[in-house]
């Protein structure tokens, strides 16, 4: 078998779409005799029977039934194609799911948001904080942004690392530095600041527990106690203050389903995130 025409094709979804051959020599815009001699072309390509004509009405025969299922799948692909091919003329325009920690999303992120909005106006972020890292594939999200790869061997996702974040010892910025901890929850043992923390508690209960870096902040500020927190938080929080060096770093990641594609929206606002790492971070 020698190659087809993807016209030949066209003409046969339309062949089976008729009732007739005068009502597709109309569709195709020519007469009758043309109509038949095309489709007796494409028969003699394929060596296959594909139409019965009985007194001008075209009949479809089994073996043409069966070919056409992938006729109409190519002409789908090709609208689809089209479509694809149209928005990556046009500006993007949609809804874009972000997952983020808290600190990020806060500190870096939504500040930063009226730069993306500039960019492409017709674009709308949904910030989804999650307080902890979860698992890839419970997030609805199109681009997720976390602490440290830390991914599971069945996780299944496209990964880029876009940068490091500093984290340090605070305390209250207007009393001396308190002797007690404010530490995280158990549940959050497997981070590096959590963990840092509890090695200076060597056993000893912490004055509080909590979650939430903001929570945490807060409470520095009060004198309640020290803490480990991000450092970008100093500056948008006078209230607080930090003492010494960095003690540790953690990495941030860009992460997104493979299985989600990457349209033009979701690579633009993927781009402006590593754009922002690089500034913020």
């Amino acid at each position: 078998m020698g190659p087809i025409d993807w016209d030949d094709l066209r003409f046969l979804l339309a062949a089976s779409r008729a009732c007739s051959v005068n009502d597709l020599a109309r569709e195709e815009k020519v007469d009758a005799t043309t109509v038949g001699r095309r489709l007796k072309s494409l028969e003699a390509a394929l060596n296959v029977s594909l139409f019965v004509r009985a007194r001008g009405r075209l009949e479809v025969t089994e073996q043409a039934r069966h070919l056409l299922a992938y006729a109409e799948r190519m002409e789908e692909a090709e609208l689809g194609f089209r479509m694809d091919a149209h928005r990556l003329r046009v500006a993007p325009e949609g809804t874009v799911r972000i997952s983020a920690p808290p600190t990020l999303a806060r500190y870096v992120l939504a500040p930063s948001l009226p730069s993306l909005a500039q960019r492409h106006p017709g674009l709308s972020i949904e910030l989804d904080v999650e307080p902890a890292n979860v698992r890839v594939e419970r997030w609805e999200a199109d681009i997720a942004v976390r602490l440290g790869p830390r991914l599971e061997a069945n996780d299944t996702v496209l990964a880029r690392k876009i940068g490091r974040m500093a984290y340090g010892l605070f305390g209250p910025a207007d009393q001396p530095m308190p002797q007690r901890w404010i530490a995280y929850p158990h549940r959050f043992s497997q981070a590096p600041e959590a963990q840092w923390v509890e090695r200076e508690l060597s056993g000893t209960a912490p004055a509080l527990r909590v979650n939430d870096p903001v929570a945490i902040a807060q409470a520095v500020a009060s004198g309640l106690g020290r803490a480990v927190l991000p450092e970008l938080m100093a500056t948008a929080l006078p209230t607080i203050v930090q003492q010494g060096p960095a003690v540790l770093h953690r990495e941030v990641w860009l992460l997104r389903h493979p299985e989600l594609g990457m349209t033009q929206l979701v690579q633009a606002v993927c781009d402006w995130l590593v754009e922002l790492a690089r500034e913020r971070l």
